[in-house]
């Protein structure tokens, strides 16, 4: 059939008028992702460098409760601890302000959280830097020393002697067995010079004489005395009698160590449990002892556990009551 030129206009119309409109797509505005908080592993190194004029301060404000603590709550670091200060550090100025800060102080109001933990973190980790550091000055000390031989060899036997009669006679004493296990694990002119006056206090506290005074092997009257003559001579040949290293920088060094590692661990529990939903807090809170571990350089001293012990994969350093059971 013929088609008019009016039916063929007809259906151009229809077919221009069936033909879809383009849409130009919509533009879509960018979502807004808050900030992740940096990993403090990530910005340590900024802060490795502790502010001199801080360090000794906050050393000296916590002092007096790192000497109070019992021997045998004293940890034992198996690391390179000035690298855990700084971690530490990194996570006490950020944690301390908004925003972060009232998400811990509203834990703290249910009772389920110390804030003073999160508080005086910053003190612990500036404080802990400089005992780390003066034990380091003094063991500096100590490897340039000469020390009289004679000197050495009756300080060491009088420590040993004194040592094994405490332990045969004290080996279940819940106040005397952890002493003695922190004496024991010292090593250095220094710790022994501390070993040696720490063993003559133990022989003077109530009720050790009437007990070993009897054990005619290993007791020797005059021990105790000799003992404190010995740690005076070794001091003396170390240079530092009458100074502060005399007070034993390597047990400051730990009792530091252990208030900060406690109160550290209680603002990680406490942040890794606010924060779990926002960010990956295996960074954000990371172990003191799993990241200094992996940075440390130092050889094993009094602070740090043999090799053999600081292969364990444990995150919890060694306490002189672990070691005196």
């Amino acid at each position: 059939m013929a088609t008019t030129k009016g039916q063929s206009k007809k259906k151009s119309k229809q077919s221009k008028a069936s033909a879809p409109k383009a849409v130009a797509p919509k533009a879509v505005a960018p979502k807004t992702v808050a900030p992740k908080p940096n990993a403090p592993e990530a910005e340590a190194s900024s802060s490795e460098q502790f502010d001199g004029t801080q360090t000794p301060e906050a050393f000296e404000s916590m002092r007096d409760e790192a000497v109070a603590i019992p021997a045998g709550q004293i940890l034992v670091p198996r690391v390179e601890t000035q690298r855990s200060a700084a971690i530490a550090l990194r996570v006490a100025e950020r944690d301390s302000a908004p925003p972060r800060e009232p998400r811990f102080a509203g834990l703290a109001k249910l009772g389920e959280f110390d804030i003073d933990n999160l508080y005086r973190l910053r003190t612990f980790a500036l404080g802990n830097w400089y005992a780390r550091r003066r034990q380091i000055e003094t063991e500096a000390i100590e490897s340039n020393a000469v020390v009289p031989a004679d000197i050495v060899q009756s300080a060491q036997e009088t420590r040993a002697r004194m040592l094994r009669l405490l332990e045969y006679h004290f080996d279940t004493d819940p106040e005397i067995l952890p002493r003695l296990a922190y004496i024991r694990s010292g090593s250095g002119y220094l710790d022994l010079a501390n070993d040696l006056q720490g063993l003559a206090s133990i022989y003077g506290m109530p009720g050790v004489l009437e007990q070993v005074e009897s054990d005619r092997k290993q007791y020797r009257k005059g021990d105790p005395k000799q003992a404190d003559l010995l740690a005076s001579s070794l001091m003396t040949a170390l240079g530092v009698s009458g100074t502060p290293q005399a007070e034993g920088w390597s047990g400051l060094a730990q009792r530091s160590w252990t208030m900060l590692f406690k109160a550290y661990s209680e603002v990680q529990a406490a942040g890794s449990f606010l924060f779990r939903n926002e960010e990956d807090v295996t960074a954000t809170y990371p172990s003191l002892v799993t990241v200094a571990r992996a940075a440390r350089t130092t050889t094993p001293n009094r602070s740090e556990a043999p090799d053999e012990v600081a292969e364990n994969d444990e995150d919890e350093p060694t306490s002189t009551e672990a070691l005196a059971g």
